[in-house]
C-alpha cells in the first residue's frame, strides 16, 4: 500500500501536476477524500451472519447422530481386546448404544447409535390424557 501511495505521488511530481514540496499535503489529502468515498461495512452485521453461517452448517452436518451412528470392523490383533474396546466406548460416551457382531469370517464388527436420554418419558407425555 505504501510502495502505491508513492508510486501515484512520485508520478504526480513527475509529470508536473505537484510540486515536490506540496505533494505530502496532496497525498494527505487524497487519502481523506479516499476515505469519505470508501464503502461502509458493518462488522457486527457481517460477522454475526458469518457465524450463523458456520454455526449452522455444523448443527446440519455434525449432529450427535452423525458423528456417532456408524459400524466398523475392530481389528483384535493390535493390542486391545474388544471388551476393553467397549468398554472405553461406553465409558467416554454414556449416550452411545454399541453393538458388536461378527461377520462371517469371524472377525468383529462394531457398531454405534446416538440415543439420547431426556429428563421425562416422552412416551408416557404422549399417551397421557386430560380428560
Amino acid at each position: 500500500m505504501d510502495e502505491q501511495r508513492e508510486s501515484c505521488r512520485r508520478h504526480n511530481v513527475i509529470s508536473g501536476k505537484w510540486k515536490e514540496e506540496e505533494s505530502e499535503q496532496k497525498m494527505k489529502e487524497l487519502d481523506l477524500e479516499a476515505a469519505k468515498n470508501a464503502p461502509v461495512y458493518d462488522n457486527d452485521i457481517t460477522d454475526k451472519a458469518d457465524f450463523m453461517e458456520i454455526i449452522t452448517f455444523f448443527k446440519n452436518i455434525h449432529s450427535p447422530s452423525t458423528l456417532f451412528d456408524k459400524e466398523y470392523y475392530f481389528d483384535e490383533g493390535l493390542g486391545e481386546s474388544l471388551q476393553e474396546h467397549v468398554d472405553d466406548i461406553k465409558s467416554r460416551f454414556p449416550q452411545i448404544n454399541v453393538q458388536v457382531r461378527r461377520d462371517r469370517d469371524g472377525y468383529a464388527i462394531i457398531k454405534t447409535q446416538y440415543k439420547p436420554t431426556y429428563k421425562y418419558n416422552l412416551e408416557d407425555i404422549e399417551k397421557f390424557n386430560a380428560d
